[in-house]
């Protein structure tokens, strides 16, 4: 099973969708986008992108 912040990366290539266009989304930088992203810890921010894109 994937983790969370494999589940957002691999939804938004699926999608087109850029960090920015995450960021945007969730009104966070880029850089905060990008760490939900590679961070496993950050799970449960991660639930909530993975949430907005689906």
């Amino acid at each position: 099973m994937a983790t969370y912040n494999d589940r957002i990366n691999i939804l938004r290539f699926k999608k087109g969708l850029t960090l920015k266009d995450i960021a945007k989304k969730l009104n966070i930088t880029e850089a905060t986008a990008q760490r939900y992203e590679s961070a496993g810890k950050w799970w449960n921010v991660s639930k909530k992108i993975d949430d907005k894109i689906e």
